[in-house]
This record gives structure tokens, sequence and C-alpha cells, in this order.
């Protein structure tokens, strides 16, 4: 039986699995695959979901099955100046043997249940505009596109994945990336999208 619980320090090692599982699966068409290779390293994952949990950025959830991680959901306040007042969705990943099994909308349902609590009436996210399967998802739960749109930030290629996933302006990039000293030319782009969750969610 699946269960949900809040991220805790120790986690991150599965945080990081279930994240670079994921992202091998979902971007394999849509990243070129010697930067998805660099980008789905497990330690550089690890260092990155240790300080976050060591810092206690945002809300992090895991979906247990079993006692085994299976979907990993994270979400903060919005980090975009053109998004204050509202909630950001940073990510929400299962592992590639887990899709179409529910337990993504299970996470997606506790984490728009928990930002509603906390006040928020919106929610946006950054999707990579080819990920149609992704949009499809989020689509399902009531999210619009936006219309706004901005190229993948030049970052560290080790770091340019959550970039992508964790923000999409290089101030907020600069809190989940540490290495900006290399970088690449991934052209792929993000869209956003947005969720009242005063209309479609209540």
């Amino acid at each position: 039986m699946e269960q949900i619980r809040t991220v805790r320090p120790g986690d991150e090692e599965r945080l990081a699995y279930v994240q670079t599982e994921s992202w091998k699966a979902a971007f394999r068409e849509i990243v070129p695959a010697e930067i998805l290779a660099e980008c789905t390293a497990l330690e550089p994952a690890i260092v990155m979901y240790r300080r976050l949990l060591n810092e206690r950025f945002g809300n992090g959830y895991l979906l247990e099955l079993d006692g085994k991680a299976h979907c990993i959901a994270w979400w903060s306040e919005a980090r975009d100046k053109d998004s204050a007042g509202c909630a950001e969705l940073i990510c929400i990943h299962s592992l590639p043997g887990n899709w179409r099994k529910g337990y993504g909308s299970t996470m997606m349902e506790r984490v728009l249940t928990d930002v509603k609590k906390e006040g928020y009436e919106t929610l946006v996210l950054w999707v990579f505009e080819k990920n149609t399967r992704a949009i499809r998802f989020y689509e399902s739960f009531g999210f619009v596109p936006s219309g706004k749109k901005t190229p993948l930030p030049r970052c560290g290629r080790r770091n340019v994945l959550q970039g992508a996933v964790m923000c999409a302006k290089k101030a907020a990039h600069r809190a989940a990336c540490s290495d900006f000293r290399d970088y690449c030319a991934c052209k792929s782009i993000v869209m956003y999208f947005l969720v009242s969750l005063k209309e479609s969610f209540s």
C-alpha cells in the first residue's frame, strides 16, 4: 500500500535515485544524450537534495510502496518575480516502471491539497515544451499554458536539468546549482503553466 510522507534529512539518496531514473526515461527524446548522461549522474543529485533538505527549502514529499520510494514531488513559494504570491511546483517524478499506475496522480492530489491549505490560489510550473506526456498529465489537473516561454538557461552541464526543473530564471537557478563555469548549448524551451486552485480544485 502506498504512503506519502514529507521528506527529511537522510532521504537524499532516495530522492536523487527517483529523479535521475525518471529523467533518463522522460528526457531521452528531448535532451542530447551526452548532456542527459551528465545530468543524470547520481552523486550530484544526492548533493543537491542533501543541500535542499538541510536548508529546509520548500516542501518535499516521498510516495513509498512497501517502504521503497516510487514517486517524489517538491513545491515552494514561486521564485519568479512575475509570479509573486503564487506557489510553484518544482518537480514531480515517478520511477519509469510506475508510470500510468496512478502514483503521480496521487502525489499531485496531495500537493494541490497542501498548496491550497497554505492559502495559495495559483500554482505555477515549468515544463519542457516537447514533454507532451507531462503536459497531458498537468492538463488533466486543470493546468493551462500561460503563453510564457523562455530558453533553457545556459548553465553547468551537470546541472542543466536541475535548472530547467527547479526554475527557469538564473537567479533562482543559482540556489539549486553550484557550477556555472561549464556551459552547454541545449536550446530546449520550457513552458509556463497556471492553475487556479479556487476554481478547479475545491
